[in-house]
């Protein structure tokens, strides 16, 4: 048996670069899980819930940064 994981795969990284947490979730089966720096999140309304933080965060670490490198140039 052949597992062919392009659709799937391409559907998260599409969702991860639209930062469309609900299509992320979407990714995942009803109980599906992540494991995120020692923490799991279990179910499509967790991981929802854990990719709209993620973004959030990831999203104002980048504006920081550039900020900081602008300030020391």
């Amino acid at each position: 048996m052949t597992l062919d994981a392009r659709e799937p795969i391409a559907a998260y990284l599409a969702a991860e670069e639209a930062k469309d947490a609900d299509a992320v979730s979407r990714c995942f089966t009803e109980d599906g899980t992540v494991h995120d720096e020692g923490r799991d999140y279990r179910g499509r309304d967790a991981i929802r819930q854990w990719k709209q933080r993620r973004t959030r965060n990831t999203d104002t670490f980048c504006r920081w940064s550039t900020r900081k490198r602008m300030e020391t140039r």
